[in-house]
């Protein structure tokens, strides 16, 4: 027993100071109203927190992601991944679509989604010739910009599921 906690010291001394210490100094300087020499304010802090709109408008967002997009993501990678196994004659073309956005920068993926999803952009040409209008996407406040900023990191992650997925079977 003496010999395992002489193997384990090193990392539970490095999970102490750079995880358990820092966790518990950031609790406590929650209840402070300042980080260096503060004074007790109790729950003020959180109060305040749970006062703001911004707070309040991401943990909406949170929800929503977690609610909606996780169960997705779990439920198309299996199904993508069941798919991928199976005898089909446009396999290799899936696996290369599936696997590309792992390989390209994600700063190439923003510029390929702001070129589609600007005001003069791609999508906006294509429903504007469907007679359907211009929708500002980039707004950040708006259905759709959420709806596109769910689907990327939706995608990313259905990417990533299949990819785990797949190496399971």
């Amino acid at each position: 027993m003496a010999v395992a906690a002489l193997f384990l010291s090193p990392s539970l001394i490095g999970f102490a100071i750079f995880y358990i210490i820092p966790f518990a100094m950031g609790f406590l300087y929650s209840f402070q109203d300042r980080t260096v020499d503060g004074s007790f304010v109790g729950l003020h802090n959180y109060e305040a927190l749970l006062a703001s709109a911004s707070f309040r408008k991401a943990a909406a967002n949170t929800f929503l992601f977690t609610g909606l997009c996780v169960p997705l993501i779990i439920a198309l990678s299996l199904f993508f991944a069941h798919l991928l196994n199976q005898r089909l004659f446009i396999r290799n073309w899936l696996q290369t679509a599936f696997v590309l956005p792992l390989v390209v920068p994600v700063a190439s993926i923003v510029m390929i989604w702001q070129i589609v999803f600007d005001w003069n952009g791609t999508l906006n040409e294509w429903l504007e010739s469907l007679h359907w209008g211009r929708i500002d996407w980039m707004k950040s406040d708006s259905f759709p910009t959420e709806a596109s900023d769910l689907s990327l990191i939706s995608l990313r992650r259905l990417i990533w599921q299949l990819r785990c997925n797949r190496a399971r079977a």
